[in-house]
């Protein structure tokens, strides 16, 4: 009994290893995607609409947050887009993924077009921020669906990979937000 647990376990460690060189070279392996990425994004969404919440946010320090309250806003608005990029501040230096809401998806950098929720992100924050949008989304409430309307770039892997991950959190999101709060949705976002 010993030895074949002592075989499930090595055998186990090797597919982990093997997935874990395999996502080195290739974030987009369907492995990766399908075995690990897309459930932790379904459990976040799970966790971020249930009644956990204050426990996940206090593990989670508003990680993911720009997700959330722009999916949300979103959600609430049915002229708003989508838009998955990066966000650098010039003052601050600081940069990163990101994803906002925008009322124009042909120019979805412009400050008077932005609907940004992220906690913590002031108009002076805003205003002063470079948006550089990679992909923008109609987003269907209704089916939590999100189809892409615009590309501004050729996208490497890591890129495409960090964009189907957002594209299934949105959906997940969707989905349980949609359950807990039910008609609350249809109102005009604040």
């Amino acid at each position: 009994m010993k030895n074949k647990v002592k075989i499930f376990i090595a055998i186990v460690g090797c597919v982990f290893i093997f997935l874990f060189l395999w996502t080195a070279v290739d974030k987009m392996n369907p492995l990766y995607v399908y075995g690990i990425a897309f459930p932790i994004q379904k459990l976040r969404a799970y966790l971020e609409t249930s009644d956990l919440k204050p426990h996940w946010q206090s593990i989670a320090k508003n990680k993911g947050d720009c997700r959330i309250q722009n999916t949300i806003a979103a959600m609430k608005n049915p002229n708003l887009y989508i838009v998955f990029g990066k966000l650098y501040d010039p003052k601050t230096k600081a940069s990163g993924d990101h994803q906002w809401t925008t009322l124009n998806p042909e120019n979805p950098s412009e400050y008077k077009y932005i609907v940004d929720r992220t906690t913590g992100l002031s108009e002076e924050k805003k205003k002063r921020a470079i948006y550089k949008p990679y992909v923008v989304y109609k987003f269907d409430v209704d089916t939590c669906t999100i189809k892409p309307v615009r590309t501004f770039k050729q996208f490497t892997d890591e890129e495409k990979f960090l964009i189907k991950s957002g594209e299934f959190y949105v959906r997940s999101f969707c989905k349980y937000y949609k359950n807990k709060k039910g008609s609350v949705l249809h109102c005009n976002a604040n």
